[in-house]
């Protein structure tokens, strides 16, 4: 490998963070069927590390477990299972995560839900579905992705407050 070569490849490779500063990632791929059991008692709120990676696997895709701890020792992580949100904070070592129980909150307006029912069911298109489609673009989306948003940073900073447990 050549000089030039190696230089290029040291500055497209390597990557600098800067400690604490905020990185999100939004991937909404992950195994559900790998969330462990919940029989309503304060350990099945604990999620060991191998099961944490079970879950992620999807978004990790083929990835190595050098590369998964190298994106885990710099990312939070929350995942909105079906009954829990799952969290895990930056951390160099692999730790447990955390659940938090969770009924659902639906985004969907009562007023949409029959269009929703009658899409999934195989139903005609709605006659008004063009004024209603450009009423979601701007309406509906904006005031989902602002709320949603919101969620995320407050469950954020809540869990930035949260005091960690350093195992020895």
């Amino acid at each position: 490998m050549g000089d030039d070569e190696s230089l290029t490849r040291a500055r497209w490779t390597s990557a600098k963070f800067v400690r604490n500063q905020l990185r999100i990632v939004l991937d909404n791929t992950y195994n559900p069927e790998q969330e462990p059991e919940d029989s309503m008692t304060e350990a099945d709120l604990v999620v060991s590390h191998e099961d944490f990676l079970r879950i992620i696997r999807p978004a990790l895709g083929t990835m190595s477990p050098t590369d998964a701890m190298a994106i885990l020792k710099r990312s939070a992580f929350m995942i909105f299972g079906k009954k829990h949100i799952t969290y895990r904070l930056p951390s160099e070592t692999p730790i447990q995560a955390h659940r938090i129980r969770y009924t659902k909150a639906s985004i969907i307006l009562n007023s949409s839900r029959p269009i929703l029912r009658n899409y999934k069911e195989g139903g005609p298109i709605p006659l008004d579905y063009e004024d209603h489609t450009a009423w979601e673009t701007v309406s509906w989306f904006n005031v989902a992705l602002v709320n949603r948003l919101l969620e995320i940073f407050c469950c954020l900073l809540l869990l930035s407050m949260l005091p960690l447990k350093l195992s020895s």
